[in-house]
């Protein structure tokens, strides 16, 4: 596809692993028929090297490894043949190969001529393809003329496109024969006509640059010139210039004005009607879905509409879809589309009122001061919610008897690490390892001693897993808690509960119970019942051990482990067939399905009748309490 460039072994090995290099060697470079389609359909729409260059780089092609000259290359293969073709011997085998019998045909239909490379567009059809675009493509109308595009050449169709673009110069010249002259001397758009040139007015220019989004053909008929009699390049020219003029001077039409410009004065009120009617109709279909500020700008801009004279207002109101109550209400209140304006402006007047208050003799004052005090110091008053919203919004703060930060903190603290109450007090209704419970418990001992130990439990066999004695109450403790619980195998989806104690309240703490695969539960605020059965070993412990008497740290942790060990082996529970909690797992543990399902039942029903009494005895605390 492209020559002449010197291209290195290692970018030669780079290039060769995209998959749309079909060829590449030291001196050549070929892409494949699905990538240079690629390019062309890029390119098409913008007609640039940084398209071929964005196509190539969203595709792994470095550009950087060859010659810029390939893309320059590529964009001027574009230009000369349009779009690639698949065949062998390229664009160049298939324009040296003429379809006789279609050329045939295209001249037959009068529309084609004879050029010297083949076929071109006649004149009058390529006037009428020319009034047509850019509305229709070329393509387009071809096909609905009964033309085949591709037979017809894309290169014939993006030349033509070209020129009427104005990218390139037709080949016609301009000429006016001397009956054309003559009834465009005295044309009161035409300053001056000679045989190879005509001069328009500045009064047109002017007139015209109002509907310089209209296509040049009906421009020119609006003041009454034959579209016909110019080139394309003279018209082009002509439209250039209306885009670059500005509305300065308009038809003054006298007593001795000639009836050509009368005519022309009519066509161009005509043509100013029906552009109005457009956008008129374009308004109607958007002026409610602008902001009320805005439409109230429209409003006044329909209004000053009827000053041009084109259109009375009551049928700009009409054609604009508005209803005339609707349109002199919001016409004639000022206030409307400028509520945030109105409400700031009466805020900070009110805000004004607050710190004239809070300043008056220098004593600091808090919102029910401000609010008792303001109607005589400023004659103003409003409520204390609202006082204390323009206070937080505008950050007027008294100092008096502010709330204390850290409470703050520590509520957001609490709220973004609490966790749901998923067990529910329902300690035994599940398998061994299942649910597992955890708190901390002060230790008094010696003459001033304090310790403090960490347990966990498995709430349905009431074996204890884990136990830390610790000097300090921290993070530290609860994390070598959780390290003693690595040893174990636990159920999926086990619960591990707590309470809402600030050890568990902890980002570290838990990321740890996530890890060893908990979901995690926390007892409502200052409930212990949730608890319960975690507290009791805490009261067995108490009642049972003289920790007391020790004299040390060392010694309460060999006391605790000590009473650990018993407790899990050789105590027996009422509560669990008089088994210690070791024997009674083992019991749960060999228990067949059929006779775990009977067991699971009669502790559902020890759990509701356990339910109900609590909430009988709370009806009854209650109505206590109300008498």
């Amino acid at each position: 596809m492209s020559k002449g460039t010197v291209i290195s072994d290692e970018a030669i090995k780079i290039l060769s692993a995209n998959k749309f290099v079909k060829l590449v060697r030291s001196n050549r470079i070929s892409f494949t028929y699905e990538f240079r389609i690629m390019m062309w359909e890029r390119w098409i729409k913008y007609k640039s090297i940084s398209s071929i260059r964005e196509v190539m780089k969203e595709n792994g092609i470095d550009y950087s490894l060859f010659n810029a000259q390939i893309i320059s290359r590529i964009q001027r293969n574009f230009k000369r043949d349009g779009k690639p073709t698949n065949g062998r011997m390229g664009n160049s085998a298939k324009r040296n190969k003429t379809d006789k019998n279609y050329d045939q045909f295209l001249v037959s239909t009068g529309k084609f001529i004879r050029a010297r490379r083949g076929i071109s567009f006649s004149k009058d059809y390529t006037e009428k393809l020319y009034s047509l675009y850019p509305d229709q493509a070329i393509e387009d109308v071809l096909k609905s003329d009964g033309f085949d595009p591709e037979r017809i050449g894309y290169q014939r169709i993006h030349a033509l496109k070209r020129v009427f673009d104005g990218d390139i110069e037709p080949h016609e010249k301009q000429t006016f024969d001397q009956n054309i002259i003559e009834e465009y001397t005295d044309h009161p758009m035409v300053e001056r006509i000679t045989a190879h040139r005509i001069k328009l007015t500045d009064v047109f220019y002017s007139e015209a640059s109002i509907f310089s989004d209209m296509h040049i053909n009906d421009i020119l008929k609006i003041f009454d010139i034959d579209s016909a009699i110019l080139t394309i390049s003279t018209k082009q020219r002509i439209k250039k210039q209306i885009t670059q003029s500005d509305h300065t001077c308009s038809i003054h039409l006298e007593a001795g004005s000639s009836d050509r410009l009368k005519a022309i004065a009519l066509n161009l009120y005509e043509a100013l009607y029906n552009k109005m009617a457009c956008f008129l109709k374009s308004i109607s279909q958007c002026i409610w879905d602008l902001s009320a500020s805005l439409r109230r700008e429209a409003f006044i801009m329909l209004d000053s509409l009827a000053d041009s004279h084109i259109m009375p207002l009551s049928q700009i109101i009409s054609e604009a879809g508005l209803s005339r109550s609707t349109f002199y209400s919001i016409l004639r209140n000022d206030a409307y589309g400028r509520y945030e304006e109105l409400r700031n402006q009466n805020e900070e007047e009110e805000v004004r009122a607050i710190i004239d208050t809070m300043n008056y003799k220098g004593y600091p004052k808090g919102k029910r001061t401000i609010h008792m005090m303001m109607p005589e110091i400023t004659g103003k008053s409003f409520s204390i919610k609202k006082i204390a919203r323009l206070m937080r919004k505008h950050g007027l703060n008294s100092g008096v008897r502010a709330p204390r930060q850290s409470l703050k903190a520590a509520r957001e603290h609490l709220e973004k690490y609490k966790c749901p109450n998923l067990l529910k007090r329902k300690f035994r209704l599940a398998m061994p390892f299942t649910h597992i419970l955890t708190d901390v418990s002060y230790l008094f001992f010696g003459a001033n001693g304090r310790g403090y130990l960490s347990a966990v439990k498995d709430a349905v066999t009431g074996r204890i897993l884990a136990a830390v004695v610790s000097e300090n109450n921290d993070s530290a403790m609860t994390m070598e808690t959780l390290k003693q619980l690595e040893r174990y195998t636990f159920r999926d989806n086990a619960i591990f509960h707590s309470d809402q104690g600030a050890l568990y309240l902890n980002e570290a703490f838990q990321k740890k119970v996530k890890e060893l695969g908990f979901r995690e539960s926390m007892s409502r605020r200052g409930i212990c019942e949730d608890n319960s059965s975690q507290e009791s070993f805490f009261g067995h412990f108490k009642d049972e051990c003289d920790y007391t008497s020790c004299s040390s740290i060392e010694e309460l942790r060999e006391m605790v482990l000590s009473y650990v060990e018993y407790y899990n082996n050789e105590r027996p529970q009422w509560t669990r067939n008089k088994m210690t909690p070791v024997k009674y797992e083992s019991y749960l543990e060999a228990m067949p399905p059929e006779q775990f399902d009977l067991y699971m039942s009669k502790e559902t029903d020890k759990y509701e009748k356990t339910k109900a009494l609590a909430t009988k005895r709370a009806k009854a605390r209650a109505n206590l309490i109300l008498s």
